[in-house]
């Protein structure tokens, strides 16, 4: 349930990247970093390719193995400097309280909204089912930036395009487009 909030957290802490320079060593790429290396499983491939997960599959396993609670609580420093990640932290309470939000990704904002309206308890698996897809559909290209900026780290440490069960003749940036298409298309198939 708390992993669905990872979601969200790239969703909204993101919706404010295209402000932000994201230079290697500045709060955003720090942020990114400890996001990565300290919020998500190291076997999180493993089990995507045990699982023998396709590419739309594959990228909804990663999506959904962030952990939000994580990247609040062990990167506080990094998503505090960063003004995506701050914002995001901002959004959130704002959705939580009812307040108006920044309206930048307004399908994602109002999704979210209605998640909490609907069971504040199942908030969380309520975002991750219906929300998730609006960070990578074309309503929030701030959020797809941030979201690509940590795919792109994994994607290239664990030499994805080349796992058995991907098999991608490309480079990450192209298997990010394939794998965000496939992800979008197999929830709109669902819808």
């Amino acid at each position: 349930m708390l992993n669905s909030l990872t979601s969200m957290l790239v969703a909204l802490c993101v919706t404010m990247a295209m402000r932000g320079s994201f230079v290697a060593g500045s709060p955003c790429s720090r942020m990114t970093r400890c996001a990565v290396n300290k919020c998500l499983p190291k076997d999180v491939l493993q089990k995507g390719e045990e699982l023998g997960l396709a590419l739309g599959d594959m990228f909804a396993h990663l999506v959904e193995s962030f952990d939000l609670v994580c990247v609040a609580t062990k990167c506080t420093d990094d998503c505090k400097l960063c003004e995506q990640c701050e914002y995001a932290l901002q959004q959130m309470a704002a959705l939580i309280n009812g307040e108006e939000t920044g309206g930048l990704c307004p399908k994602l904002e109002t999704c979210s909204a209605n998640c909490i309206k609907e069971d504040l308890d199942r908030v969380l698996q309520c975002i991750g089912k219906k929300c998730n897809i609006h960070c990578y559909d074309g309503d929030c290209p701030s959020c797809v930036g941030v979201a690509r900026r940590m795919f792109m780290q994994v994607c290239r440490e664990n030499n994805m395009p080349s796992m058995p069960s991907i098999q991608f003749n490309g480079n990450c940036t192209q298997l990010f487009k394939e794998m965000s298409h496939s992800y979008v298309s197999a929830r709109v198939q669902v819808a």
